[in-house]
């Protein structure tokens, strides 16, 4: 039996996105999302996540793990996409779901082209934003990125928290894999189905792993008091990131041309579309 193993957390590499400063890809990451919050276009989407695809070849990261992100989450991305499909009613009507069925009663649910681009709109953005964070999480070691937040006089001990986060994640997803695995050896099917699977793995799983989250906690606890954690009000590090000029021109080359694109859409021409 092959146990799926866990595919969050930190990929390292020797590319150079991995070499940037944290806080240039987060800044990144920040103004990715706020175009793809902001520009509600399908070539705009489409523009982010082709961008997308090509920074985790850059960054030298299989496409399988960009769209095993997606796996999990594309039930809730075609959930939401449908609801806005079923639910937007104003533009050309292609076609009714339901059609009139009796004098008076009917026809339902209208497909418009409105509602078509309006869910593929949403569709991307809901995946863009996945994609762009789970790259930002496989190419930043989280270490790096806290020793970044703290140039900002950010305390160290909030930054702690974030990496207790990325770190415990990986951790707690591999553990799952495990438990999994075992109760499929025990004759427990665990995966069977989308609605019984999850009810079987939140029923067979999840006091397993809650039990292990306590025990890793008090684990921690003692650790974290043993080493004198939050004694003093700041810390070293041992590998403290420069921010250089790459980075510099990275941060105001993506500020600016964020800002262009925002003027240019918002206050002077419309959104170009494919579809409405």
């Amino acid at each position: 039996m092959k146990m799926r193993t866990s595919s969050f957390g930190y990929l390292q590499r020797n590319s150079f996105i991995h070499r940037l400063n944290p806080l240039t890809k987060f800044a990144v990451l920040i103004l990715l999302v706020i175009l793809t919050v902001t520009l509600v276009s399908d070539i705009v989407s489409l523009s982010i996540f082709v961008f997308l695809l090509l920074g985790y070849i850059g960054a030298g990261i299989n496409l399988r793990y960009a769209f095993g992100r997606l796996r999990r989450l594309i039930a809730f991305i075609l959930l939401i996409a449908m609801v806005q499909l079923l639910f937007t009613s104003y533009g050309i009507i292609l076609f009714y779901l339901i059609p009139p069925l009796a004098p008076g009663f009917g026809p339902f649910f209208p497909i418009t082209i409105t509602g078509i681009a309006n869910a593929i709109n949403l569709a991307f953005r809901l995946i863009n934003i996945v994609l762009a964070s789970a790259l930002f999480v496989a190419i930043t070691d989280p270490s790096r990125f806290v020793a970044a937040l703290t140039s900002l006089r950010i305390p160290y001990r909030y930054g702690y928290t974030l990496v207790l986060a990325l770190r415990l994640v990986p951790l707690f997803d591999k553990e799952s894999n495990t438990v999994q695995a075992a109760q499929r050896a025990r004759g427990i099917p665990v995966d069977q189905g989308i609605i019984r699977g999850f009810l079987r793995r939140v029923r067979f799983t999840f006091m397993p792993l809650l039990f292990s989250a306590l025990g890793r906690i008090d684990a921690l606890t003692l650790a974290m008091d043993g080493r004198g954690f939050g004694y003093a009000p700041t810390r070293t590090y041992l590998i403290f990131p420069n921010f250089v000029i790459k980075d510099w021109l990275i941060v105001c080359v993506s500020i600016f041309l964020t800002s262009l694109l925002l003027w240019y859409f918002l206050f002077v021409a419309p959104l170009p579309h494919i579809i409405g």
